[in-house]
């Protein structure tokens, strides 16, 4: 069976901040808050967790990210038909 571990409460002791990202939209501000734990006084690890759930996966933003891509390198492909 497969058993999950909850790395937030893992990486708490090891870390100057551990959180999970719920929420896309509050990506920004996470990363902002944890940059400044990062750096601030000694600096240190932090810890960022990103929950898989589909509806964080494919969200807004990331089909906007995505937008216009196909995958794959596409400059090997206009090389290749030159």
């Amino acid at each position: 069976m497969f058993q999950v571990v909850d790395m937030v409460s893992t990486m708490t002791p090891l870390t100057k901040m551990a959180h999970q990202i719920v929420s896309p939209v509050t990506i920004p501000s996470i990363v902002r808050e944890a940059f400044r734990v990062a750096q601030q006084e000694r600096p240190g690890p932090v810890h960022l967790e990103r929950r898989m759930h589909p509806n964080l996966l494919w969200s807004g933003w990331s089909r906007r990210a995505c937008r216009g891509r196909t995958g794959g390198d596409q400059r090997g492909k206009e090389d290749k038909a030159q």
